[in-house]
């Protein structure tokens, strides 16, 4: 894999990403009081089959609760991406802040990581089917 500097861009984006961090916890007290509003999943309603994002609001307040296993159980997917977006959130920043050179990506990713993309999708989807969530 490749470094290079960061780019004006990617300097932005992680400054982005490490507010929306800020934001969203800020407005914590807000993803609670409107989860109630939340609508079921049409599929799941229409089908009795959960989506691949079933749980995931379930999921989304476990975390925010600081319940990791509640939040994995519900949706490992977005449990997992939850985890991704705050430690991101915060080393991002402060890695570019640093002056740390970032890794220079393909465009379009290789096959083989699509491919493990698609999989582990279809992963989670498998498990929400069977636990039933």
């Amino acid at each position: 894999m490749q470094w290079e500097k960061a780019s004006p861009e990617t300097r932005s984006l992680a400054w982005l990403w490490g507010g929306v961090l800020v934001l969203s916890l800020a407005l914590r007290p807000l993803w609670f009081m409107l989860a109630p509003l939340a609508r079921a999943c049409p599929l799941y309603s229409w089908t009795g089959i959960p989506c691949p994002t079933c749980g995931g609001t379930r999921s989304t307040l476990s975390f925010l609760k600081a319940d990791l296993l509640g939040a994995f159980t519900w949706n490992p997917m977005v449990a997992i991406l939850g985890l991704i977006f705050v430690v991101g959130g915060i080393i991002f920043p402060l890695w570019i802040l640093a002056g740390g050179k970032v890794p220079k990506l393909p465009n379009p990713l290789p096959l083989k990581i699509r491919y493990l993309a698609v999989a582990l999708v279809v992963l989670n989807w498998v498990y929400l089917v069977i636990h039933g969530v």
